[in-house]
């Protein structure tokens, strides 16, 4: 991996852009969240016992209470494990943009991150949907909305990285497989110049609105409540007992469970 980057102007940023190189696979780019540079996805950062066993439960939750009655998406184990990602939770999936200044114009504006990973993908890398995602020997990529047509932001892409198993199940970082070893480029962005760069970002006519938190959730789940169901070895019992206090709502109005609809 090529670690050596520091930028001061926009120029210097795809200046190093263009040095990567060109070829038919994507070039991707991850910022890290909270400065963790280490590329595994969420899930890895989970302490569990069992990490697949967690990650099943959390998308059968989210299968069950996570869909409305009404979504006519054919739902498999591809597009839950978007959903889960898209609604907060921990999963093996790491997000990446194709958008070069969308990338730069985030960590810009986060006073707790100062590098991102540029991937240069090539199409062997791209995954296979008909393949089981859990049977992955190798981190691979895909585009959001291929998986998802609800996606709206079509530049959107997903790494998926396989659970490794020996005495303890974990999550390998990107930067040890070796497939990726030549193709991952990491640019720092120091706090000091950060201003600048945006300057010099809204003076190209390039700007950003904050992406707003998804609304479409139909589920009241977190991830307190499903660790905490985890370690207690049952997710469904925490939910019926919620259930029969629930409240229900007809026509604007609010009844309790026990009253008649019309």
């Amino acid at each position: 991996m090529d670690d050596k980057h520091y930028i001061s102007s926009i120029k210097d940023f795809f200046n190093i852009i263009e040095t990567i190189g060109n070829n038919s696979g994507p070039t991707l780019y991850h910022v890290h969240e909270n400065n963790n540079s280490i590329l595994v996805p969420k899930l890895g950062c989970v302490r569990a016992r069992n990490i697949y066993d967690l990650e099943q439960e959390t998308l059968s939750a989210i299968r069950v209470y996570g869909l409305h009655y009404q979504d006519k998406r054919e739902i498999n184990d591809w597009l839950l494990m978007c959903m889960a990602r898209l609604q907060g939770f921990p999963t093996r999936l790491l997000e990446w943009t194709e958008n070069a200044s969308k990338a730069l114009w985030s960590v810009c504006h986060s006073d707790n991150v100062q590098s991102m990973t540029v991937l240069k993908a090539n199409d062997n890398q791209h995954v296979r949907f008909v393949d089981c995602p859990y049977s992955l020997k190798s981190t691979k990529i895909f585009n959001a909305a291929s998986c998802d047509t609800y996606e709206r932001d079509r530049e959107k892409w997903y790494s998926i990285h396989p659970l490794k198993r020996s005495a303890t199940e974990y999550f390998e970082s990107l930067y040890a497989e070796k497939e990726y070893a030549n193709r991952l480029t990491l640019i720092h962005i120091l706090p000091s110049v950060k201003k600048k760069l945006i300057e010099e970002l809204i003076a190209m006519g390039i700007s950003y609105q904050p992406e707003k938190e998804s609304t479409d959730v139909h589920t009241h789940l977190d991830d307190a409540e499903i660790m905490s169901n985890k370690n207690k070895g049952d997710i469904s019992s925490e939910h019926d007992n919620k259930n029969e206090q629930r409240v229900l709502e007809q026509y604007g109005r609010i009844y309790h469970q026990d009253f008649d609809f019309d």
